[in-house]
């Protein structure tokens, strides 16, 4: 009886160990992958300039310097 008794002493603490390894582990794992995130992960805004006509306005800008740089020359 007492071997018996020592096999399920013996089987349950391996299957806590093995539960207690398992949550260690997986512990880590998040732990790394949050340490591996770039600091600026959470602080994104999103981009609100397409949707103002911002961009659209600096590129037109932009062309229509480029296209009087490339004409002032040609006199």
């Amino acid at each position: 009886m007492l071997i018996v008794l020592n096999f399920a002493v013996l089987a349950i603490t391996t299957m806590l160990a093995a539960a207690a390894a398992a949550a260690l582990s997986w512990m880590s794992l998040r732990m790394a992958f949050v340490l591996m995130r770039p600091a600026t992960a959470g602080n994104l805004s999103p981009r609100t300039d397409l949707a103002r006509g911002r961009s659209a306005t600096g590129a037109r800008l932009l062309y229509e310097s480029l296209r009087r740089a490339g004409s002032a020359g040609t006199d």
